[in-house]
């Protein structure tokens, strides 16, 4: 008699919301970490290749918004 709402009460209140909320900092935190360290593969070739590709997007970006490289 009281096992049943009891259980049903923790069924419904195992999302948390507000734990859900504090969680996001690390869970995006682990998936940044998990991503850059792939990234890290000694290769100067490739880090060479991202900053030249990091540039020219910055560039892009300062020549296609409005006043761009005036």
């Amino acid at each position: 008699m009281l096992v049943q709402p009891w259980q049903w009460m923790v069924k419904v209140l195992r999302v948390d919301l507000v734990n859900l909320v504090m969680n996001l900092p690390a869970l995006l935190a682990r998936a940044l970490n998990a991503g850059l360290v792939k990234s890290q593969n000694g290769r100067v070739r490739s880090y060479a290749l991202v900053m030249v590709l990091g540039a020219t997007i910055i560039l892009l970006a300062l020549a296609v918004l409005p006043g761009g490289l005036a």
